[in-house]
Order: structure tokens, then sequence, then C-alpha cells
């Protein structure tokens, strides 16, 4: 039996594991089973075994696309900016920043990134860098792997909640974005969810036992909004999953207006569903829906790639096609009679026609792709020359102390403006002017950080070694 499109979803969160089997068809998405094993650590191993065994047998699923989702809260997430021009070699450009911002040198990171934004009026495009420790995710996936699961991608919870909104009856916001809170027993995961499927989360932690008010979640978000970006002047409404007081439902939606249970927009019925429960097994329907999403974009993937399935997830309408007219011959084969075969054929008649439109789909994204990769071409003659700002760049960066960060790099035709914090920012003139790369390093201006107590802020020009007028670029 086929099952492409399908997936199973998994959260794991400290000693509660939870699964859910989503499968797509021609009416729109199902959800065929979850499980909940709430303690697993504390059932006997085999029985444990037997019982996600007994599920995953019941509930069959296209076995390379599983979707772990981890607990926000195991995630550090970073975001970075940089020139438009390195999205051609933006791999190994972003490779190159990423390692700056593990937490520290005795710990290793997995880590993977996603283009959150393209700004085409400043030429610049945001990066959101998320990292897990390295030990906490073999942990997982060793774990899953004793159980005969090997997942396909591993993302955060906040992932599911965003793809739960697939199976509620308000959908993604198309304009103003919404809030999602899931509270559990010591912290808040916030989500805000812009147009789309595009998101920010954090992570709002609270003392243990201490009850969440209104007053400290709305300072929490207060912050959090201002650290997201951009202005958001309206949420068009806000929802709450989790361990959610009647008090804490009440207060919120008399001071703040559209609030709702996030379970409670679900159509239990169409989705076969059962209410208790729910609140528990959202976040892995969401993940499962997440696997099931044929979007071209590149997708938060947080399995070091030498321990990735190869290849992926087949679900080209073409695929389904042949995969069908396959076991319509074999099926003809075997009856050789007429009646079957005329039987067979019309069969196959039927399914395509009604397959047609994503057959014609396929195509249609076959010429984009042609025709993105003729773009690609064009912008590679833009990075001709470029990569010496780079590397500049990556030489000062070592150069300077820890106490000390460029805020900019700009580089126009044969000179240098550097703009950034540090202790004793006329120090760095020396340093600088010890880089191969740089001469006639000058001090613009020093002034104190208003922000920063103890801190300069400073801006240095200078001109640049062995460049030609082409060499133009900026760096945050």
């Amino acid at each position: 039996m086929l099952n492409l499109d399908s997936a199973l979803g998994v959260e794991i969160i400290g000693d509660d594991l939870f699964f859910a089997v989503v499968k797509k068809s021609y009416q729109g998405y199902s959800v065929k089973g979850t499980l909940i094993l709430k303690n697993y650590s504390g059932l006997p191993e085999s029985e444990l075994y037997g019982r996600i065994q007994h599920f995953i047998n019941q509930h069959s699923f296209n076995r390379d696309n599983i979707i772990l989702g981890i607990p926000r809260d195991n995630v550090i997430i970073r975001y970075i900016t940089l020139p438009k021009e390195v999205e051609e070699n933006l791999e190994q450009v972003a490779q190159l920043q990423f390692r700056k911002y593990e937490p520290n040198e005795e710990s290793s990171s997995y880590l993977d990134y996603e283009v959150v934004e393209r700004n085409e009026q400043t030429g610049r495009i945001k990066l959101r860098v998320s990292m897990v420790p390295s030990d906490l995710m073999d942990h997982y996936l060793n774990l899953l792997s004793k159980w005969n699961l090997y997942p396909y991608s591993v993302r955060i919870s906040s992932t599911g909640l965003v793809y739960g909104l697939s199976v509620h009856r308000d959908g993604f916001p198309e304009k103003e974005p919404v809030l999602i809170y899931r509270i559990s027993d010591d912290l808040v995961e916030v989500v805000l969810l812009l147009g789309g499927q595009d998101f920010y989360s954090e992570v709002f932690y609270r003392d243990t036992g201490a009850e969440v008010t209104v007053d400290w979640l709305m300072l929490e978000t207060t912050s959090f909004l201002s650290r997201a970006g951009g202005r958001i002047r309206r949420i068009a409404g806000v929802y709450l999953a989790g361990s959610v007081s009647q008090e804490l439902f009440t207060e919120l939606a008399s001071r703040v207006g559209d609030v709702a249970y996030f379970v409670d927009g679900v159509d239990t019925a169409e989705w076969s569903l059962k209410r208790d429960g729910l609140d528990d097994s959202i976040v892995s329907i969401g993940m499962a829906l997440s696997g099931l999403e044929k979007s071209g974009r590149k997708r938060l993937n947080l399995i070091p790639p030498a321990r990735r399935l190869v290849g992926g997830t087949p679900s080209l309408a073409a695929t389904a096609v042949l995969s069908f007219l396959l076991v319509v011959v074999g099926i003809g084969w075997m009856t050789q009679g007429y009646f079957q075969e005329k039987m067979l054929l019309n069969q196959v008649e039927d399914q395509i026609q009604v397959m047609q439109q994503e057959v014609d789909e396929v195509f249609r994204l076959r010429e984009e792709v042609e025709r993105k990769q003729e773009e690609l071409a064009v912008l590679r003659g833009i990075m001709t020359g470029r990569q010496t700002v780079l590397t500049v760049l990556e030489e000062l960066s070592e150069r300077v102390p820890e106490d000390s960060y460029f805020r900019t790099f700009k580089v126009s035709g044969g000179e240098v403006e550097i703009q950034g914090t540090g202790t004793r920012a006329s120090s760095l003139v020396p340093i600088l002017s010890e880089s191969p790369y740089l001469d006639s390093v000058k001090i613009n201006w020093i002034r104190a950080d208003s922000r920063d107590e103890g801190k300069e802020r400073f801006s240095f020009s200078a001109t640049i070694e062995g460049t030609g007028e082409g060499n133009e670029g900026s760096a945050e």
C-alpha cells in the first residue's frame, strides 16, 4: 500500500511522548491516529516498544516522512543579516558566521538556518539561526532509533503550533498577526504568527509554582514583540494552549478582546478527533502537517547532515501516477481477460483526469526552476570580485578583542567604513592597522555608548588593499 502523502509527527517533552499520523488525500488532510505516552521512561522497555510498534503498525504512514518536534527551550535562536549578494554562496558564508553564535567553545551544537526576510530596498537578507546542543540531539535520535523510527527532519515545537492552524477553522492569518501561548508548569512558549506560516517564537521562564498573571504575560510579550522586529500595530487574535486557568483566560479576554482556547477551533468531527487529549496532541499533529507542506522554500532541519535520510519524501504527482499505472498493469497482466483490461483502462483514464492538474503543476514548477536557474546564472556575475569583502571581515573578526564587535562593515571601491562597539575603541586602531588587508586606518569619531555603560561606539575608515572598483558590499 502506497503512503507517499502521509507523515508521522512526534513530540518529546521531558518524560512524555506524543505521536500523530496524518494523511493527505484529494479531499484534504485527515488525522488517522494519535498516541500519548506520559512518563514513558517509567514503563518497562518491552511494554514501551510494544505499544509504539502497535500504533505505527495500526496506522501505516510514509516511514521516510517522520518529523520530530523538540521543546522550544532546548533551542537557541539568533537572527543575523547579510548582504543579498552573498545568497548564491549562502551556505558557505552562513556557516562562517554561525559559529560565532554558539553558546560557548566547550559545547558543540547542531544548527540550521532559514531565510525569513528579503529586503529589496536595503539589499539585505535576514536569517533565523537555530542551534541545539549536539549531545541532546544525539539522545533524541538514538531514542527514536530504538523504536525503528528515523526522522526525516527535526524542528522546534513552535512549528507544530503554527501548523496546528491547518486543522483550525480560522486557518493561517492573511494580514494581521496572531499570538499563540502554550503554558506549562515552569514556562510559557509564545509564537507570533505573521502572514502565511512565517513566525517568531520565544520562551518566557517563570519561577516554579508561580502563577501566570496577565500583567506578567503582557510585560514579557511587549518585550518579545520589540525583539521580533517590525512594527506590530495590531494583534488579530490570541490563542491559549496547555495549562490555562479559567481566571487567566477570563482576565486576558477582558483586557485584550479576541482570546480563544486553541483547540476549541478544531473541528473534531471532521478530523475524527476526540476533545480529550487534544491539547496534548495538537503539536504532534502540527509536526506531521509540516511534513506534508509542498513549498519550494528551504525548511529548518536540525539533524546534522551526516545523519539525515538520503533523498527525502517522494511527493510529485508524476511519481504517484507512475506507481498507480504499474499497479494497474500488473493486475491486468495477471487477469489477462478482456473485461478486466477494459475496466482497468477506464480506471486509468479516470485517475489521469483527476490528477491532471497536479501533473500540470509539476511541469509548471519545472519551468519555474529553469527560470530561477537562469536568474542565478546572471547573479553569479555580481559575486565576481566580492569574496575579498568576506575574507577581510573574517580576518578582522579574529583580530579584535572579545569585548569589541563590529556593527556595520561597508566597502565602496577601495574605501572601507567600520562602525562598532568596544571597551577602549582607540586601542583598536593599531590592531586594525596590522591587518594585511587594511591601510591608512583613521578615527572618524568615538563616543560613549548610552545604551551600554562602560562601552564606546566608534567609526573608523581605511583603504582596503587589493580591491577593485567592483568590490562593494556591507555586513552587520
